[in-house]
């Protein structure tokens, strides 16, 4: 005995454009979070290599010493 099951869905066009907006909607989301990691980064990065450049005469010293 097979049991035959009809399940019919319907879709309406509003529910699609929701569902296409959403994931766009968290494209962007993830596209700006990236953008914004990227900038900290970079910021980060400069911060540390102005730093290190500053305060040379003391590490530098210290590695020639050795």
């Amino acid at each position: 005995m097979a049991n035959d099951y009809n399940i019919n869905e319907e879709i309406t066009k509003a529910e699609i454009r929701s569902m296409i907006d959403s994931k766009l909607d968290d494209f962007l989301k993830d596209r700006e979070l990236r953008r914004k990691i990227r900038e900290l980064s970079a910021d980060v990065l400069d911060d540390l290599f102005r730093e290190l450049w500053q305060k040379k005469g003391f590490w530098k010293t210290g590695l020639k010493n050795g």
